[in-house]
């Protein structure tokens, strides 16, 4: 089961120094989330490390195959883009505005351009 410890808004520095010591204690690996600073992962084991952080991706972050630049048709597994189109989305949400995504056609077309065949090859290989 997936569990953290939660602290709400804290300045930061003594303040938040005080209110991580006392909600934790020593433990071989976990999480924190901090509503003002992000997440603390910590592990004394590498590879948990890894497992949490993609712990908390499967958790939290929801899919979005949304492809409204070049870059989103080449790298679809990049986690700076996701963060980027769900920006996007939000910033149009908020401004009434209809995005519009590449279509399927001009995708296909994106990643056979001889400039992009490599990059989009080096992409797929990266996750594997």
């Amino acid at each position: 089961k997936f569990t953290y410890k939660c602290i709400d808004f804290i300045l930061p520095g003594e303040q938040l120094c005080k209110e991580l010591s006392k909600k934790y204690y020593y433990e071989q690996k976990g999480m924190v989330m901090l509503r003002n600073h992000g997440v603390i992962i910590f592990s004394e084991i590498l590879e948990d490390l890894f497992i949490l952080h993609q712990t908390l991706k499967n958790e939290f972050f929801e899919k979005n195959n949304n492809i409204f630049t070049p870059d989103d048709a080449i790298d679809v597994e990049s986690f700076e883009l996701w963060l980027f189109r769900e920006a996007m989305e939000n910033i149009a949400r908020k401004k009434q505005l209809n995005l519009s995504e590449i279509s399927a056609i001009q995708i296909t077309n994106l990643i056979n351009m001889p400039e992009e065949k490599y990059r989009y090859g080096y992409m797929q290989d990266k996750e594997k």
